[in-house]
């Protein structure tokens, strides 16, 4: 288990790691448009130090959320070793759950589903935030359309 202390956050982590065995360069592109981790770092977690996914996701995506570089996000997570679980981690670089750091994340892996336009069952929590699919389609086509006329 990823060990967020979030059993929803737990849930789509072991669900990106299931789509980024199918889809790894979809899941790359997420990580390294979204997330600002470059590439070849991604690939050299998942290749030669055998990180799952779901790790590579939450260390670019929380390093993001938190302000903080990847790379100190990446060795806190080898320092606190394979039994730690990211809550941990997480604590450790003033990000605790249930921070806003933990809210962006959570946002995060909403934004990675519909870029990917995967099914994703929202918790109350964060169907009172973002609302349904079509919400979220409408408020980033709104969002859109004000970048486009300030340009």
């Amino acid at each position: 288990m990823p060990g967020t202390d979030d059993a929803w956050i737990d849930r789509q982590l072991l669900d990106i790691d299931r789509y980024a065995a199918r889809y790894p360069d979809s899941f790359l592109d997420e990580v390294v448009r979204y997330a600002q981790m470059p590439r070849g770092y991604a690939e050299v977690l998942l290749r030669d130090r055998r990180w799952p996914p779901r790790d590579v996701y939450v260390a670019a995506f929380l390093a993001k959320a938190a302000g903080q570089p990847y790379r100190e996000v990446v060795r806190a997570r080898a320092a606190a070793g394979a039994p730690a679980g990211w809550a941990a981690v997480a604590s450790g670089l003033d990000a605790p759950p249930g921070s806003l750091a933990y809210r962006a994340l959570r946002h995060a892996i909403v934004a990675s589903y519909d870029h990917w336009d995967r099914p994703i069952v929202l918790d109350a929590l964060l169907r009172r935030q973002l609302g349904d699919r079509a919400a979220r389609d409408r408020a980033a086509a709104q969002s859109q359309d004000g970048s486009t006329r300030t340009q």
